[in-house]
């Protein structure tokens, strides 16, 4: 079975605390007239277009080119840039065939009766991680078309050529793959959908591994990573002991952020304990459900194994009584008794036994008609620093009549790419007291992480921020982004 593994994480991964300051006389609700400063949709990139070299190292690829190129010549597209025969994978128990999906069954479909969480069926790759993000994806269809282009097929226009997208460092780039696909004894090796003929999950799959470099470099990571490379968002991770958690993920169910949970362990491997629950392994959070029991408020949250199968055996599982003691009609709505991976928790015993929560904040683009409830404004600044570059400042204007969330994401580019270690990225906040007065409230310490995410609660007033980077001995590039729910921010320096 796969396995999750993570570098050593503190519990409080996402810097959450109340800063204090003193409240600016702000009472009154302005009316907030500045356009957001979110990344842009209008141009996709292909894969390799941009980035840490001034020439990509392989061929652009022009999808719309290449499928009429090989539709007029009546030939299937084999990926120069991505060889199967030079792919890095797993260790497998056998031989590998490459096979197109034509080749293993007949009837190969792209999607069958539409995309859902349940086409999830992990194989012997350990990307768990990648997987849960891919479930939430399926739930929001303007994401899912953004990342899973319309039109692609295996009977019309079929040329062995598809494409997906992904997001990187502000921009959405293009993948291009042939559809050839790892297999053992015909059958799949890696991910396949829970429908045997249906193909648009392990492609996907192979389209993330050429993003990354290879199959082999996508076993083990973090879920709100791959939750930001596929949406864009902007990602937190929290403790489940913050005593606030319910709070957060109740505020960011309401705006239709993707999370994900995990239970990591110093042991290497998937150990399946005795609740039910596998420890180093990725699960999605599908949904939440408050219900009045003998006037007991019961908070509970749904989980689900990217595996398609093995699940929670405790209070509110599939079996469990707790579900006669709910009226007929929410039986009806919430249970499934099924081995599907799906599950539900009390949210107090998900606090107890998963030890991290990934939260995903969408871009307003991708908001849909279900969730309008206090939609992020968000705004993007790429930028870089140096020994001996000045610091940089951003002028965050938060509008009132009330306290208010700012989640400020501090990403630096292009490291992995480069096979360079994570720098130490740090955050400062400021208080704007006067034009020229800025009285410090709260410092973020460093951290060796591709991204640092910090939550501040902030009255009506003016604020400044400013990235820190340690150990920086040549300039370097970053890319600041700031959700809230009313105000702006503007860089000043």
């Amino acid at each position: 079975m796969a396995f999750f593994k993570r570098s050593k994480i503190p519990r409080n991964n996402t810097f959450y605390e109340r800063p204090k300051y003193e409240r600016q006389n702000n009472d009154a609700a302005e009316t907030d007239t500045t356009d957001q400063n979110y990344d842009s949709f209008g141009k996709i990139f292909m894969f390799g277009e941009f980035g840490p070299n001034s020439k990509p190292l392989k061929p652009l690829q022009n999808y719309d080119q290449l499928l009429k190129q090989h539709l007029r010549n009546k030939t299937r597209f084999q990926d120069a840039n991505f060889p199967a025969e030079r792919i890095a994978l797993t260790d497998l128990p056998e031989k590998v065939v490459w096979r197109r999906p034509r080749e293993i069954c007949e009837n190969a479909k792209f999607i069958v009766d539409g995309a859902t969480r349940f086409d999830i069926d992990q194989g012997l790759l350990g990307d768990c991680w990648f997987l849960a993000a891919i479930a939430n994806l399926t739930t929001n269809p303007k994401i899912f078309e953004m990342v899973v282009p319309k039109n692609q097929s295996f009977s019309e226009n079929y040329a062995g050529i598809f494409h997906f997208r992904f997001w990187q460092y502000g921009q959405w780039v293009d993948i291009v793959i042939d559809d050839k696909l790892p297999t053992i004894n015909n059958q799949l090796v890696y991910l396949k959908a829970g429908e045997g003929n249906e193909f648009w999950p392990p492609l996907l799959e192979k389209a993330f591994a050429k993003f990354y470099g290879s199959y082999k470099s996508i076993e083990g990571g973090r879920i709100n990573e791959a939750l930001e490379d596929l949406c864009g968002g902007l990602s937190e991770v929290y403790d489940t002991r913050n005593p606030e958690l319910y709070e957060i993920i109740q505020m960011s169910y309401n705006k239709g952020s993707f999370m994900g949970c995990s239970i990591p362990s110093q042991n290497d491997g998937n150990g399946k304990r005795s609740d039910g629950l596998v420890v180093n392994h990725a699960y999605s959070i599908t949904g939440l459900y408050t219900s009045q029991l003998k006037n007991v408020t019961i908070h509970l949250i749904r989980v689900r194994n990217p595996w398609g199968s093995v699940e929670w055996n405790g209070p509110w599982s599939d079996n469990s009584v707790c579900w006669s003691l709910v009226p007929k009609e929410t039986k009806q709505k919430l249970w499934v008794k099924r081995e599907d991976g799906e599950f539900w928790m009390n949210f107090t015993d998900f606090t107890e036994k998963f030890i991290f929560i990934e939260i995903c904040h969408l871009n307003p683009t991708f908001q849909t008609n279900t969730f309008q409830t206090n939609n992020w404004k968000v705004y993007m600044f790429e930028d870089s620093w140096g020994p001996k570059m000045a610091k940089n400042q951003y002028l965050i204007t938060v509008r009132g009549p009330k306290e208010t969330h700012v989640v400020i994401g501090l990403m630096q580019k292009f490291r992995r790419e480069l096979g360079q270690d994570e720098l130490p990225l740090g955050l400062l906040l400021y208080q704007v007291q006067k034009p020229s007065k800025l009285v410090e409230l709260k410092r973020v310490d460093p951290i060796s992480e591709r991204q640092l995410t910090a939550r501040f609660p902030l009255f009506p007033g003016t604020y400044c921020i400013e990235p820190i980077v340690v150990g920086s001995s040549a300039e370097s590039s970053y890319l600041l982004r700031v959700y809230l729910e009313s105000g702006d921010v503007i860089r000043i320096n």
